[in-house]
């Protein structure tokens, strides 16, 4: 009966699990200096974030709730996922895959998610000037009105005077039109 170090031979093994061993000791102290300073970063961003916070300031509590806590979880993604692709590109640089390569795939990733990016940043963006809220009543092109009853990632939620029920993604939510009271 053939053991698997007999079938590749012990060198091979011993070659293999050593390669694999500096390959985790040298990503490690990579790893744990993005990291810190990732971690750094996110306490330097989200102590600036107070004067952003203060703009709802006559809004329900409610709402000013949740637009500060999406404010802040949408920055602590937003760097998160910046810390994790500088980790990616110096991790991989040191195992020997060229950086170039690295960077496409990520491009590439982020183009294939284009839609998902642009109303996720425009969502951050009225969010941040807080030019919108739940309850604020909306004009949109082509007549329409609605009243505001959910701001999600994706999508912005109106309710018009008839009780019908109107999606739109938050990208395409172009010039916010305050009909009425509440903004």
């Amino acid at each position: 009966m053939n053991t698997l170090a007999g079938l590749l031979g012990a060198q091979v093994w011993v070659r293999l699990l050593t390669n694999v061993v500096q390959s985790v000791v040298t990503a490690i102290p990579a790893a744990l200096a993005c990291e810190a300073g990732g971690w750094l970063l996110r306490w330097w961003v989200l102590r600036r974030l107070n004067p952003v916070f203060a703009r709802d300031a006559g809004r329900d509590p409610v709402e000013r709730a949740r637009r500060r806590r999406m404010l802040r979880d949408g920055t602590v993604i937003g760097l998160r996922w910046f810390q994790n692709s500088l980790a990616t590109v110096i991790i991989l640089t040191l195992w020997g895959v060229q950086p170039l390569a690295t960077v496409l795939f990520l491009a590439l990733l982020a183009a294939v998610s284009q839609t998902l990016w642009r109303d996720a940043v425009a969502t951050y963006r009225l969010l941040w000037d807080d030019v919108l809220g739940v309850g604020d009543q909306l004009a949109i092109d082509g007549g329409g009105r609605g009243i505001v009853s959910e701001i999600g990632w994706r999508r912005v939620k109106l309710v018009a005077a008839d009780g019908q029920s109107l999606s739109l993604p938050a990208g395409e939510v172009r010039a916010v039109k305050l009909a009425g009271p509440g903004g």
